[in-house]
Formats: C-alpha cells, sequence, structure tokens
C-alpha cells in the first residue's frame, strides 16, 4: 500500500492512498502557515493526472489554527479524527453538505454532529445546539474564542471531558429544564450531573451552588476568566486538574468538608497567591504546580504542617472553622 501527501491550490495538504485512491485531509505542512480564512474541503483532489476522492479528515488536522474562520465539509467526507478541529479560536462557520451520510450540521446549527448517533463532535463560537443532539464529545468546544453563553437542550445525556475547555469569554451555562441527565439549578451558571450533584463544567461567574458535593476533573480547566470562586461545605471531593490553568485565580478556600482531592488541580494557577486549606492529606502535595509552589502562602491545619512540601512560599498553621 502507498501513500503520497500532495497540496492542492488553495493550500490543503493531503495524504493519498494509491491503492483506494482516497485522500484524508492532514495538517498543513507549512509549519509558519497554518490553515486561516474561509476553507472548502473538495470532495475530489487531482495528483499527477489521478482523481482520489477526499473520504478523511484525520485527528488534529487543523488543531490549533487561530485564523481559521469557516470550514465546509463535503458529502464524500466518512471519518473526522479525534480533535481535528480543537482550539480553532477564531472558527465562526460550519457547514457540511446537505447529502453527507455520516455528518450534518442540521438547523444551520453551525457544528458537526454524527448522524446516527447524534453526538455534536464539533462546535464554534456560533453554535446552536439542536435539540435533537443527545451527546457532546470530549473537547467539542475547545477554546472557542466568542463562545459568551451556552443552551444545553433537555435530549443531551452525555458530555464528554473537557468538552468547554479555555471558554475565556463564556459567562453564561444553561440547561433546559426538562434534562433528565443534568441542570444549571439555581442559575448557577454550571452543568451539574442531577443524580450524583458533580459539577462537571463552569465558567467565570458560576455560584456553585451548596448542594453540589463534588467538583468533577477538569471542571473549570483552562477557565482563565476566573478570578474567585467560593467552594460551599457540602463539597467532599475535587477531581484532578479541576482548576488547572485558571490563571485569573489568585486565592481560594478549601473548606474542611473536601476530603479528597486530585492532582494537578490547581497546575498552571500562575497567579495563585493565597491558599488555605482546612483539612488537608498528604498526597494533596500533588494538587499545586512544582514550577509555583514558591510563590503561594499555604494554609493548612497545624495537624498538617509536617508533611506539607517545604516548597512553599510560606506555611502558616490556621485555626479550624
Amino acid at each position: 500500500m502507498e501513500y503520497f501527501v500532495c497540496m492542492d491550490d488553495n493550500g490543503i495538504c493531503y495524504e493519498l492512498d494509491q491503492e483506494t485512491q482516497t485522500a484524508a485531509v492532514i495538517e498543513s505542512d507549512n509549519e509558519d502557515e497554518e490553515y486561516q480564512g474561509e476553507i472548502q474541503i473538495p470532495e475530489v483532489v487531482i495528483y499527477e493526472g489521478v482523481e482520489y476522492t477526499v473520504t478523511a479528515i484525520v485527528g488534529l488536522a487543523f488543531y490549533n489554527c487561530s485564523g481559521l474562520t469557516s470550514i465546509t465539509i463535503p458529502e464524500s467526507v466518512m471519518s473526522i479524527g479525534h480533535s481535528a478541529f480543537s482550539r480553532c479560536s477564531g472558527l465562526t462557520s460550519i457547514v457540511v453538505a446537505e447529502n453527507n451520510a455520516i455528518y450534518d450540521s442540521r438547523n444551520n446549527c453551525n457544528a458537526i454532529i454524527e448522524t446516527n448517533t447524534n453526538k455534536l463532535i464539533v462546535g464554534c463560537s456560533t453554535t446552536i445546539i439542536p435539540e435533537s443532539v443527545t451527546k457532546i464529545d470530549g473537547g467539542a468546544f475547545s477554546s472557542c474564542k466568542g463562545l459568551t453563553s451556552i443552551t444545553i437542550p433537555e435530549n443531551v445525556e452525555e458530555i464528554g471531558l473537557l468538552a468547554f475547555y479555555g471558554l475565556n469569554e463564556l459567562t453564561s451555562i444553561i440547561v433546559a429544564e426538562n434534562n433528565p441527565i443534568y441542570d444549571s439549578r439555581n442559575g448557577c451558571n454550571a452543568i451539574i450531573e442531577t443524580n450524583t450533584n458533580t459539577l462537571i463544567a463552569g465558567c467565570s461567574t458560576t455560584i456553585i451552588p451548596e448542594c453540589v458535593t463534588k467538583i468533577g476533573a477538569a471542571a473549570f480547566d483552562g477557565c482563565s476568566g476566573l478570578s474567585s470562586i467560593a467552594i460551599p461545605k457540602s463539597v467532599e471531593e475535587i477531581e484532578a486538574c479541576a482548576f488547572s490553568y485558571c490563571s485569573g485565580l489568585t486565592s481560594i478556600t478549601i473548606p474542611e468538608s473536601v476530603r479528597e482531592m486530585g492532582s494537578s488541580t490547581f497546575e498552571g494557577c500562575s497567579n495563585l497567591k493565597e491558599v488555605y486549606c482546612y483539612n488537608f492529606s498528604q498526597d494533596w502535595n500533588d494538587a499545586f504546580d512544582e514550577s509555583l509552589v514558591g510563590e503561594i502562602t499555604l494554609h493548612v491545619p497545624e495537624h498538617a504542617l509536617d508533611y506539607v512540601q517545604k516548597s512553599f512560599k510560606k506555611i502558616v498553621p490556621l485555626k479550624q472553622k
């Protein structure tokens, strides 16, 4: 089986399969020039007089192409790899050809949806999630610059990890009232798993409700606009990476009710200076970024002083609340 790589007149790069005469869109081979502007993927690309049908977009093909503003997917594309459009922060228009058998952008939603599964796999700043969508893929809205609000319809029953990563301008999250799996109770501007009381996605304006018992993995990951957050005493667990790369966070208080805290919870929190931790376990040292702890003053119970790592800027004993 022989493969070739070529570029068409519009600067799109492909991997060509000579045996099947098919083509897959791949990442740009020009390190200094990412895909940008309006791109319309053709159904056929011609190389040395031979026609190759474009059937796939490989994973990461358009990854981090911040200058990409519009993408049109032809009906011939039958496979789109994971994270193919992740971190395309400038993307505002997504169109899938009407006769595509695998994917669609129903109701002019500005998204890519797997037709048979009703899973939304790629969104952008102008996406309106259709009522028929039942799943939102992990990373679907990753780093969508300009996305200020999102509404989760009542039929959505599954949301993947990091589906809303790095949405620094997101200030409004609403879950439809009749959704049986998720809710945004009390106007909290967050997505909560109803049965488990786990907050799985938040934003810069989130107010964590008193009934939440767990802050899920990567719930606020990449939310640089988050400057402060109050963790209620109902919270018992904070999972890994919950507040990773919240660069606007300067101070946080962990109540005594928290019994478990995952690794890298505060990784990349470059402006975090004060942490008040009313409970502290030895393995919680992994929650903090080793390269940043020298800037943090950690307030912990006296019983924890013996096993807190000594690289913190300052360690202060505190009285129990």
